[in-house]
């Protein structure tokens, strides 16, 4: 279990379904972007990592990428094509 993380939560992380288990990234941004994110979070009482996330859910609209098809699935189309 990682340092300053609760047992339970950890528990709960492991319980959830793959879709929605969380990923730590970095990232670079200008310190002027990272100050309004910070009185953001603190005025609107919200994680940054949350503000963060709504950002990128509304950057990104209903975008969704098509699935696809795997190694096996073009292997067979190259063959019957």
């Amino acid at each position: 279990m990682s340092p300053g993380y609760s047992c339970q939560a950890y528990i709960a992380g492991m319980n959830t379904p793959a879709e929605s288990r969380m990923i730590r990234i970095s990232l670079f941004m200008p310190t002027d972007l990272l100050k309004r994110l910070r009185q953001a979070s603190a005025t609107r009482r919200v994680p940054v990592a949350q503000l963060v996330r709504m950002a990128v859910e509304q950057s990104l609209g209903a975008h969704r990428p098509e699935p696809r098809g795997g190694f096996l699935r073009e292997g067979r189309e190259k063959r019957e094509g």
